[in-house]
């Protein structure tokens, strides 16, 4: 399975901000990869708008959005899971 620690260090296209970018988006699966995946999780969209929690353990990371994900597996999504009732919108900023 691919992960973001494998793109982070083999891209050619990995640049300081690439970098910061994929190695933030990319903690959980590095977590989950270390044996050290924690039971509370804060992520959100790209943009900032919206943030969440997770409490909980998460499955490993196999879909996501973003570009760095789509170029580097070719795919247009990954995704996560956890259970229900543990996930919670901490700021949702409607977008006009």
């Amino acid at each position: 399975m691919w992960t973001g620690v494998a793109w982070k260090a083999n891209h050619p296209l990995t640049s300081p901000a690439i970098d910061a970018t994929v190695q933030a988006h990319h903690l959980l699966t590095r977590h989950h990869q270390e044996g050290t995946m924690a039971r509370h999780h804060t992520g959100g969209c790209m943009c900032g708008k919206v943030r969440f929690e997770v409490s909980g353990a998460l499955r490993e990371v196999i879909a996501c959005h973003c570009r760095e994900c789509q170029r580097a597996s070719s795919n247009h999504v990954t995704a996560t899971a956890t259970q229900p009732g543990s996930l919670k919108i901490v700021e949702d900023v409607v977008l006009a």
